[in-house]
């Protein structure tokens, strides 16, 4: 008979085969080692399978016992909790708040940015590449807009049109800076994408960086919704001590500015840019699911992100700037691993503990393993 138990870290009730008693079983919500206690409670046994090595060959088989189909008969019984499938990616599935420790999220972007580094500098890499690329054309522009002002400034003794440098000027600096937010959307756009799927621990699919384009329009309007936020917030901080004439409180207000611009940027990054990508969800969906994920998350969120820039740094200094090919990407990968911690979807943390929970049940029923 199968033995039920709660696992003491999540609450969450396990099951794992009769003959299991005094072993340490992993809890494959929160990862949690726990030793099977030998008291049994009685529980309705799961479904037959046909054969355990069709049970556990493949993960993504799992399902409710409900619906009368194969089960993971260690994972929660139907009655308690229905079996999640960790390594399905349903973009239908309804998100759930959830509150999450600082060491929790800590642990869980450490392991996934330790296990993906490569992949980090190879984005970042294919970033650089790509960056240079926009550059040199956005600069190509600039430097066509100065032959066409060298050649007006050429025809100044015969009469020149009036102000031919800002005739050529402004229409160059509105295609320049124009062309130069719409590639930062495109581009954020795609390395949500991709970053999304290393948290879930999928394989990594590079071409995903370059499938941002049908959500350009929402994140340029969200970074341009960023940036307008700093309008009232400098009024509220700075511009009290500019109107008295005291420089003291400015800079008082300046120093209370940065950290609370910061802090509200970092919280909405978390949560809207990938729900944008993840859930096609507009601007303004995405902005006030913000207000529904991050409270009891703020402290724990903005201190992971704290701690990895500060690491970033570091790395910046020690590597003369070339740590940036590691930095900038592995800060879009904390931006989306929160983002799933926060909203109940499972990392590629939870994914492998399921997976090594799953297929701790060989043909032979031997145990010995798991003590």
């Amino acid at each position: 008979m199968p033995i039920d138990f709660p696992c003491p870290d999540c609450d969450k009730t396990l099951r794992v085969p009769d003959g299991a008693e005094g072993r340490q079983a992993q809890c494959p919500k929160c990862g949690h080692v726990v030793t099977v206690p030998g008291d049994s409670t009685p529980a309705a046994p799961p479904t037959p399978l046909k054969t355990e090595r069709d049970a556990f060959a493949d993960i993504d088989v799992r399902r409710t016992a409900t619906t009368g189909d194969e089960v993971n008969p260690y994972s929660a019984p139907s009655a308690v909790d229905q079996v999640e499938d960790l390594t399905a990616v349903d973009p239908d599935r309804p998100l759930q708040y959830r509150k999450v420790a600082f060491s929790e999220a800590l642990h869980h972007v450490w392991t996934i940015l330790m296990d993906q580094l490569g992949t980090c500098v190879l984005a970042g890499l294919i970033l650089f590449a790509v960056g240079m690329a926009a550059y040199m054309g956005l600069g190509t522009i600039a430097f066509l807009g100065m032959i066409l002002t060298s050649g007006f400034e050429a025809f100044e003794e015969a009469g020149p049109p009036p102000d031919p440098p800002m005739v050529v000027m402004i229409p160059l600096m509105i295609v320049f800076y124009t062309g130069f937010f719409l590639f930062y959307a495109w581009l954020q756009a795609g390395m949500v994408a991709f970053f999304l799927g290393v948290a879930r621990g999928n394989r990594p699919s590079f071409g995903a960086i370059f499938s941002g384009h049908p959500f350009i329009l929402r994140m340029l309007a969200f970074n341009l919704l960023m940036a307008l936020l700093s309008v009232p917030l400098s009024f509220c901080f700075v511009m009290p001590g500019i109107a008295l004439q005291e420089p003291a409180v400015t800079l008082v207000g300046m120093f209370a500015f940065y950290p609370t611009y910061m802090v509200i940027y970092a919280a909405a990054s978390v949560v809207a840019p990938p729900l944008i990508v993840d859930r096609r969800m507009s601007v303004f969906a995405s902005l006030a699911a913000t207000v529904q994920y991050m409270p009891g998350n703020l402290i724990a969120t903005v201190g992971v992100l704290l701690v990895v820039s500060v690491l970033g740094s570091f790395l910046l200094l020690f590597t003369c700037g070339i740590g940036w090919l590691v930095v900038f990407p592995a800060i879009v990968l904390t931006l989306n691993v929160l983002y799933l911690l926060v909203t109940g979807q499972p990392t590629a943390v939870d994914r492998r503990a399921a997976a090594r929970f799953t297929k701790t049940a060989p043909e032979t029923k031997d145990w010995s393993h798991l003590g």
